[in-house]
């Protein structure tokens, strides 16, 4: 019955495929949610779990099929993907490639780079130039919020999860020989959040605001329960800054409406946050102020680690250590990277690589506070670009507490989508002007029948 089940799952998302063909939102939907998807199928499909690159390359082809029917339908749609952060994204990652020949550890640094590439050609070079415009993104983060808050409810009610020390997981295969990862679990709790925070469309329907309220409460208590506790402090810190950039206020009255729909949000997401309490066996041990401590100062060792051995070697000091550098001097904590993209780009790339990585962050943020200064004025199109631009800020923050250049992948499609579609709007004059509305043409008109008769 289990098995079954599965392959009903697997048939929806056939179904979802061919619609993401012929829409490219659709596609970059699939491609931001592949890993927790993934790993729901994998619980139920002993298949995916045996040959568990099978679906990360078709969602891949996805794109690639996606992204080709759009170029022959648009022939302009490929307008602005070659730009500053794009240009210095590349090089960076140039950099990382090359750095595995004086890496010290070669053959290690080799294994890294294979499967590194295969995702730095689908996610950073493929993924950004699927979408291009705001009405574009609106349409990709409103799929994304419904297919992730239907993935999250799945997970969380599947009969193969459970809470492994202190973590809910998914025993794939319902064998228990592996078991999901958390990680991808809180990113998608974590996207729930913020997108009910700041997707506040004017124009929403009753049933996107159910998948925001649904979403958001499903979305809190997978996180919750996943206990990744930097994409926990992390999300609600981000949805809290953002929730009050995403709306527009107008009057006193709005003010007062806003301040009981972020009290509302609030109380969601402590029902979200409560929901799967009884049942989160150790999670709670997870936030004792011994066991922070203790995961704090495992990555600031890492970090000192990498650092001192970078600085002890001056030869290293313009290119860095190489890709896979901090393992081959970290003997403790035996973590295969320095979980901090920061330290990492120093450590391992030296100062040229610290330099491209800053001249990305300054960039970013620059096209950041344009797209949301741009959509200020349009209700709809600010919250939009905020929750685009909450969605960088949140992964931007993990990527410092568990990524790295191999890693984090999914960090530099956002970054690149949310630069090129400023770029685009800055080139068109940004928004046009909206219609008025009918109401207010005849009031106007009304107006100037008095003055012509006084």
């Amino acid at each position: 019955m289990s098995t079954l089940f599965g392959y009903l799952i697997l048939a929806a998302v056939g179904v979802l495929v061919v619609g993401a063909i012929s829409r490219p939102a659709w596609a970059l939907a699939l491609l931001l949610i592949q890993y927790p998807l993934e790993q729901l199928l994998q619980s139920y499909i002993v298949f995916f779990v045996q040959r568990n690159e099978i679906f990360n390359v078709l969602v891949g082809l996805l794109a690639i099929v996606s992204l080709s029917l759009k170029v022959f339908r648009q022939p302009g749609s490929l307008q602005a993907s070659l730009n500053t952060v794009s240009m210095l994204c590349l090089l960076y990652y140039a950099l990382a490639s090359a750095s595995v020949l004086w890496s010290p550890t070669q053959q290690d640094a080799m294994d890294i780079l294979r499967p590194g590439l295969s995702y730095l050609f689908i996610f950073v070079v493929l993924g950004p130039l699927l979408i291009s415009r705001i009405e574009e993104v609106r349409e990709f983060l409103v799929i994304t919020l419904i297919l992730s808050s239907i993935v999250a409810l799945l997970v969380l009610t599947n009969p193969n999860g459970d809470f492994v020390r202190g973590r809910f997981a998914l025993r794939l295969g319902g064998i228990g020989l592996k078991e999901s990862n958390p990680l991808a679990m809180s990113d998608l709790g974590a996207f729930l959040l913020l997108a009910a925070a700041t997707l506040n469309l004017s124009k929403r329907s009753t049933v996107l605001l159910l998948f925001r309220i649904g979403g958001g409460i499903v979305g809190t208590g997978l996180l919750i329960a996943a206990s990744s506790r930097g994409q926990v402090l992390a999300a609600g810190l981000v949805a809290a800054i953002f929730y009050p950039v995403s709306v527009q206020v107008k009057n006193l009255g709005q003010f007062f409406l806003r301040l009981t729909l972020l009290g509302a949000l609030a109380v969601m997401l402590l029902l979200g946050a409560r929901l799967f309490q009884k049942q989160a066996q150790g999670t709670e041990k997870r936030w004792d102020a011994a066991e922070l401590s203790a995961a704090s100062e495992v990555r600031v060792e890492n970090m000192r680690v990498l650092l001192v051995e970078w600085s002890r070697r001056p030869s290293a000091w313009p290119l860095g250590l190489g890709t896979g550098g901090f393992a081959a001097f970290e003997k403790t904590s035996h973590e295969p990277y320095v979980h901090n993209m920061i330290v990492e780009s120093l450590g391992e790339f030296g100062l040229i690589g610290f330099c491209i990585f800053m001249a990305i962050l300054a960039t970013t943020w620059r096209s950041a506070a344009k797209l949301l200064s741009m959509c200020w004025s349009d209700p709809d199109a600010r919250a939009i670009a905020a929750t685009l631009v909450a969605m960088n800020a949140f992964q931007f923050l993990v990527s410092n507490k568990q990524g790295s250049v191999w890693v984090s992948t999914q960090m530099w499609t956002g970054f690149l989508l949310m630069v090129r579609v400023q770029r685009i709007l800055s080139s068109e004059g940004g928004l046009p002007e909206p219609e008025p509305d009918e109401s207010q043409l005849a009031l106007e008109s009304d107006e100037h029948g008095e003055h012509a008769a006084a």
